[in-house]
């Protein structure tokens, strides 16, 4: 059964709050180190975590239609302009002081705006090589939410390709019968499988791959 909404934005209150604590523990250098959203340092990435709640609507629009309507190259422009206008402290700051902001993405809902935080979380987390700060009951929520459409922009192909956790009885994807491939990890690695954030296929990444 789905969780309540309400239940949901707790959830992402906790998770903004639980990022927001991992960047204040971070240094100067840390912050510069690149992330796991290729071509963004830390400072970026948070930039682009915190622009719901530095800019209208009407920027966004304008730099989608600057960017002749790709979002990625119009958030990869706000997030880079956004991290030389707000240092990390000011970002942080920021963060805190939107923990219950009701922003989601477009058609995304309560579930859309957990997704992007904890999705994102694990860009922070990879790359400094730290645990997670995401709990099993937000990826549990993030990952019952995924549906085939979601995930089409991250290279992966759930009519195809199971996710099953090792220690949880939960599995996102293709139906075990038909499944081409089926990856198995902690219920914690499934998100960033499951989003091609970690391959998992060749020893970088703890996901064990069937045929």
């Amino acid at each position: 059964m789905p969780r309540p909404d309400d239940e949901i934005r707790a959830m992402t209150t906790e998770q903004r709050r639980d990022t927001a604590a991992l960047l204040e523990s971070l240094s100067p250098e840390q912050w510069g180190q690149p992330s796991g959203c290729e071509g963004w340092t830390i400072h970026q990435l948070v930039a682009h975590l915190t622009l719901p709640y530095t800019s209208r609507l009407t920027r966004v629009v304008r730099e989608v239609l600057r960017a002749r309507g790709s979002f990625d190259r119009a958030a990869d422009r706000m997030a880079r302009a956004d991290a030389r206008t707000h240092t990390p402290q000011e970002l942080v700051v920021i963060l805190r002081r939107n923990l219950d902001h009701p922003w989601s993405p477009p058609g995304g809902g309560p579930a859309g705006a957990l997704s992007h935080d904890v999705i994102h979380s694990y860009d922070l987390t990879d790359p400094l090589g730290v645990p997670p700060v995401v709990t099993a009951a937000r990826a549990t929520t993030v990952l019952e939410a995924f549906r085939r459409p979601h995930l089409k922009g991250f290279g992966v192909d759930l009519s195809t390709t199971r996710f099953e956790a090792t220690d949880a009885d939960l599995a996102v994807g293709a139906e075990a019968a038909v499944a081409q491939q089926v990856v198995t990890a902690p219920l914690l690695d499934l998100v960033p499988l499951t989003t091609g954030r970690r391959l998992g296929t060749d020893g970088a990444g703890p996901a064990t791959v069937g045929g």
